[in-house]
């Protein structure tokens, strides 16, 4: 527990520092659409913001279309992050496992995509693997918490560590 109120503690030093602060209404209103904060939420959550950015910063208006390779929890991320959502059907799923978003304006004319960085891709494996790992250590041991604890680092580091850290974006049209 004093881990994970550590860990709150840095994310909102940095966060202010980052420039992350007024991002922290997306992370809520994320949390409550998913039900909870999970990396994967965080990592779609970062795709979607840093492509709308992308998007935005070459003219693109209103409202935008996605297509993600991945499905899963950066799915409701990106949905809270970029307004495409599957109930609208402007968000396309091709799960082949990779954390890729291809964001553009409805009319296709610009589009961008967003991706992890290689150091970022790591860690998101490593935190899947810790995922599997915690559902077979026993409740309470010694080897949970030191699972817990590494992968609370893990999804504090998605949401505190500078764009560039993270994310990789780059104009497609």
């Amino acid at each position: 527990m004093r881990t994970v109120k550590i860990l709150l503690f840095l994310f909102c030093l940095v966060s202010v520092q980052l420039g992350w602060a007024a991002e922290s209404d997306v992370f809520h209103r994320a949390e409550q659409f998913h039900g909870d904060s999970c990396t994967g939420l965080i990592i779609g959550l970062r795709l979607g913001v840093a492509a709308k950015q992308a998007l935005t910063a070459r003219g693109a208006e209103g409202k935008l279309k996605a297509r993600v390779y991945t499905n899963g929890c950066p799915v409701d991320g990106i949905q809270v992050a970029t307004g495409a959502t599957l109930g609208t059907r402007s968000i396309e799923v091709i799960d082949r496992k990779e954390n890729v978003l291809i964001l553009s304006d409805k009319k296709g004319t610009k589009q961008v995509e967003a991706r992890l960085t290689p150091v970022a891709q790591q860690k998101s494996k490593r935190s899947l693997e810790l995922k599997k790992l915690l559902g077979t250590a026993p409740e309470g041991s010694e080897k949970a918490r030191q699972l817990q604890e590494e992968a609370e680092a893990i999804k504090a580091w998605f949401r505190t560590a500078a764009d560039d850290q993270v994310i990789v974006v780059r104009k497609v049209r």
